[in-house]
């Protein structure tokens, strides 16, 4: 054999170990994984819930969850972010959080619960840079929750509501607490976005409140 001949059996050579060397790479790659899901996270690399679905799977009507139920999710989605170091994983929990907790808010906006989805809610946004949907969330729940009209009512009764409403001096203190934590997160996230004027119109109003 002539060493031109040589040299072209040479390179093939090399070419079919190249060949095999990145046949034996893609081989060794993991596989990338479906999301896990998330209804009972058991360890930080749980993935939180992707609401998605097989192509071949046929969709079936959903009973939408409760108000309790969405808590619940929430509570539980919010606090697997908060365990979680920085990292990819980390936002799509705080956003799992957030979604689960406005709508559990947006339910029923007046109950015990409300300060919980919509405080926390908020936090969650503002983890992930989605402060507008914060300041919403902070908006809703002053105008709902601690509205004038509900506050008066708890302070000292309302016998022309549909039902009477009696006074009740703690859930009275305690929306006022939950009111003032509203207005000072509201505050912050106005001048975490660099909107210095809003911040002051927020601290102004929250500082004529006589309550």
């Amino acid at each position: 054999m002539g060493s031109r001949g040589f040299r072209s059996q040479q390179v093939r050579w090399v070419a079919a170990a190249v060949l095999l060397v990145v046949a034996c790479q893609r081989t060794a790659r993991p596989q990338p994984q479906l999301p896990a899901l998330a209804s009972t996270p058991s360890a930080a690399t749980t993935s939180p819930p992707q609401h998605w679905q097989s192509p071949s799977t046929p969709v079936l009507p959903r009973t939408p969850p409760t108000q309790s139920e969405l808590m619940a999710r929430g509570r539980r989605n919010y606090e697997m972010a908060e365990q979680l170091l920085d990292g990819p994983e980390r936002p799509r929990w705080w956003l799992a959080a957030a979604q689960d907790y406005e709508a559990a808010f947006r339910e029923v906006p007046t109950v015990d619960d409300a300060p919980e989805a919509a405080l926390n809610g908020a936090w969650a946004y503002r983890q992930i840079g989605e402060h507008a949907k914060a300041i919403e969330l902070y908006e809703s729940f002053i105008a709902s929750y601690a509205s004038e009209s509900t506050l008066s009512a708890l302070q000292s009764g309302d016998a022309q509501a549909v039902p009477p409403v009696a006074a009740n001096a703690r859930k009275y203190e305690e929306r006022v607490v939950y009111l003032g934590a509203a207005y000072e997160a509201l505050t912050e996230v106005w001048v975490a976005v660099g909107n210095y004027q809003r911040a002051a119109e927020v601290l102004e109003t929250a500082s004529k409140n006589a309550r």
